[in-house]
């Protein structure tokens, strides 16, 4: 498997750090951001294409 099929159509890739790959990266159809809320983290979702948003339409949420 090669780098570029990580950035294929079809796939899912996840970046800890994009910044590092500026330049290199294409630019990411959704931000994930993770914080800490006291004892718990929340995950922070931001589509910026309209893949991106495709894919947030689509996910189910698990509230608690």
């Amino acid at each position: 498997m090669g780098i570029r099929d990580y950035f294929s159509p079809d796939a899912l890739c996840l970046v800890e750090w994009p910044e590092k790959g500026h330049g290199l990266l294409p630019e990411p159809d959704i931000d994930l951001t993770l914080e800490y809320v006291g004892e718990q983290r929340v995950v922070n979702i931001k589509p910026n294409t309209s893949a991106g948003h495709a894919l947030v339409d689509h996910l189910e949420w698990n509230e608690e």
